[in-house]
């Protein structure tokens, strides 16, 4: 906005130290880094600017190793667990399993284009909640509904098969190393169908 600079930064996990240690220089006053630009480098100063810098990443590297912030950059920044940040909102969680997912599925892309409340109701039914197809927005034959909610079933025991997985990953990831065991074999048997 403005003058200001956000720079979002994802995967952190997978880059070398050497590369994030490229960002200390934003997080103090000097607000300077060195770039390329044009395939020619350049030096960008940022002073006078509201900047954030925002990492995200996972706690662990291809290779299971754990992946830790530079200290130079980590004194410098306010470190967060989503797990933690997000507590107490599973359902909202769960949803956007499904609403990330609308575009992918030509038979759910439509709902991603209109009134969002369909799509809310559309997951109540297809998780069987008595739901009147009369609240609906959108003037949706019984045929649309029917494939609709068909499809919104299949795509609710996949997510719920992911959450499982992606719950036994952050339950690992908050133990340390020598507590961590391989997730139940439930898990791993629903990751490979």
């Amino acid at each position: 906005m403005g003058n200001n600079v956000m720079l979002y930064v994802d995967d952190i996990q997978h880059t070398h130290p050497e590369f994030l240690q490229k960002f200390i220089s934003l997080t103090d006053g000097t607000r300077r880094i060195e770039g390329v630009w044009k395939g020619r480098t350049r030096t960008y100063d940022l002073r006078g600017r509201k900047f954030a810098v925002i990492m995200a990443g996972n706690p662990y590297t291809e290779s299971g190793e754990v992946f830790k912030i530079p200290d130079m950059l980590a004194n410098r920044a306010d470190i967060y667990n989503l797990g933690d940040v997000l507590g107490g909102m599973k359902e909202a969680f769960l949803l956007s399993y499904i609403e990330n997912s609308l575009t992918a599925n030509p038979v759910l892309a439509p709902l991603a284009t209109r009134d969002l409340a369909d799509l809310y109701l559309l997951v109540d039914r297809a998780q069987g909640k008595e739901v009147s197809t009369n609240a609906l927005k959108h003037a949706y034959s019984v045929a649309e509904v029917g494939e609709i909610v068909a499809t919104l079933k299949r795509l609710i025991q996949v997510r719920d098969v992911l959450y499982r997985v992606n719950g036994q990953y952050i339950a690992s990831a908050a133990q340390a190393n020598e507590y961590r065991t391989e997730p139940p074999s439930s898990c791993r048997a629903a990751t490979a169908t």
